[in-house]
Order: C-alpha cells, then sequence, then structure tokens
C-alpha cells in the first residue's frame, strides 16, 4: 500500500472502532473532496473492525504560518474552501447545524 504513495509522504492508521462513526469521518470526506476541498484521502478501510488507513495532511497549521504578508491569502483560502463545501451541501445528507446540533 505504501509504494501508492508519494515518497517521503506519511499515512495515518486510524483504530477507531464502534461506536466511532469511520463510515460517517469517510462519507464527509468524500463530501468536501467532490466540493473541492483539501482532505484527507481514505485508502483502506474496515468499518467493523474500526480500521481505516488514511493520507496525512501535516503538521502545519494556518496559526502557526500566519503573518502580515500572508493573512489576507490564506484567510481567502479558508474562506472559499468553507464556501465550497456549503455551496455543494444538500439538506438531508448532513444533519443541519443548529443549536441543537453545537449544543450536543
Amino acid at each position: 500500500m505504501a509504494a501508492d504513495c508519494d515518497a517521503g509522504k506519511t499515512l495515518i492508521a486510524v483504530n477507531a472502532p464502534p461506536p466511532e462513526k469511520c463510515r460517517k469521518f469517510v462519507q464527509v470526506a468524500g463530501l468536501l473532496r467532490a466540493a473541492g476541498v483539501h482532505v484527507q484521502q481514505i485508502l483502506e478501510t474496515d468499518f467493523d473492525a474500526g480500521f481505516m488507513l488514511v493520507t496525512d495532511l501535516g503538521t502545519t497549521t494556518y496559526l502557526s504560518v500566519l503573518d502580515e504578508k500572508n493573512a489576507r491569502p490564506l484567510m481567502c483560502s479558508a474562506i472559499d474552501a468553507l464556501i465550497k463545501f456549503q455551496v455543494t451541501s444538500r439538506e438531508g445528507v448532513l444533519p443541519p447545524f443548529d443549536e441543537a446540533f453545537r449544543r450536543r
């Protein structure tokens, strides 16, 4: 499996047995990818056992590289990703992000 990945890239082995929601994670990753948002690639799954192999997005966060020179492009990129996902969202696919959901 690792041979299929770019040299030097790391993978993440996820151990999240039920009742964790691996299927939902994969569903949301697919929705984000379809919207054009950069997300982890799901390489392998065993939902019954709760195992997944996913690509690693790295450890660099926007906050760790944010400065006055790149603040506008980084924030625009983040907002663009949110808009892409919001525009492609469909009713009934994910629960509404309402007050009840936030309180849970």
